[in-house]
C-alpha cells in the first residue's frame, strides 16, 4: 500500500511539473520592454480584434495595440505568443504536431511600429531541451525591421544555428506568419476607414 501511495504521489508531482502552463501575457520581460518604450505597462495596451478577413487559425497568442496614438513611443502593436516546436523525431513534418508529447514550446513577444515593422523580438520562456541559442538578442536582431514585404527564410537572411535547427525554423515561420497577419489587419483597417 505504501508503494502505491508513493507511486501515486510521484506521478502527481511529475504531471504537475511537466504540465503545459498558459502564456503569461503580463510577463516581466514584456512589461519591462514596453515600459522602456515610454508605455505605462499593460494599461496602455488593448487587445487587437481581428475580422473574418484576417485568418487567425495558427494564432497561439494575442496581438495588442497602444491606446494613445500621441505617445512618444514608436511601439504601436505587440504580439505575445507561443511557438510549439517539435522535439527531435517528435513530429513528422514542420507544423505537423503529433500528440501532446510531440512538441516542446517557447513563448516570445514582438514589438511593432505604426507601419507593422518589427522593432524588437524576445523569447522570454524557453521550455525546450535544445535550441536555447535562439534566445540570444544578437540572433533575434535579424528580425528587426522585417515588415512582411520581403521573404523571411532560414539560410537567406536568417542565420541557421547548429543544434537549434528546429527552434530556428519554428520561430522564423511564426514571426513571418504573425507579421503578415498584422500587415493584413493594417490593410483591412485602412481600407475600412
Amino acid at each position: 500500500m505504501k508503494k502505491i501511495l508513493l507511486l501515486l504521489s510521484w506521478l502527481l508531482v511529475s504531471a504537475g511539473t511537466y504540465a503545459d502552463k498558459g502564456i503569461d501575457f503580463a510577463s516581466k520581460p514584456f512589461i519591462r520592454a514596453i515600459e522602456k518604450e515610454d508605455l505605462n505597462g499593460l494599461s496602455d495596451l488593448e487587445e487587437l480584434q481581428f475580422s473574418d478577413a484576417v485568418p487567425t487559425k495558427n494564432m497561439h497568442g494575442k496581438f495588442f495595440q497602444t491606446r494613445n496614438e500621441n505617445r512618444l513611443s514608436p511601439v504601436r502593436y505587440a504580439y505575445i505568443g507561443r511557438v510549439n516546436s517539435c522535439r527531435t523525431g517528435g513530429c513528422a513534418a514542420p507544423g505537423n504536431i503529433t500528440g501532446e508529447i510531440g512538441y516542446e514550446y517557447f513563448d516570445y513577444f514582438i514589438l511593432y511600429d505604426a507601419r507593422g515593422s518589427i522593432l524588437q523580438t524576445k523569447v522570454f520562456n524557453y521550455q525546450a531541451t535544445h535550441g536555447q541559442e535562439i534566445t540570444a538578442r544578437g540572433w533575434l536582431k535579424q528580425f528587426d525591421g522585417y515588415s512582411g514585404k520581403n521573404d523571411l527564410r532560414v539560410g537567406h537572411g536568417i542565420d541557421a544555428i547548429s543544434g537549434a535547427t528546429i527552434s530556428v525554423y519554428a520561430i522564423t515561420r511564426d514571426v513571418k506568419e504573425k507579421t503578415q497577419m498584422l500587415q493584413q489587419w493594417l490593410r483591412t483597417s485602412i481600407s475600412q476607414k
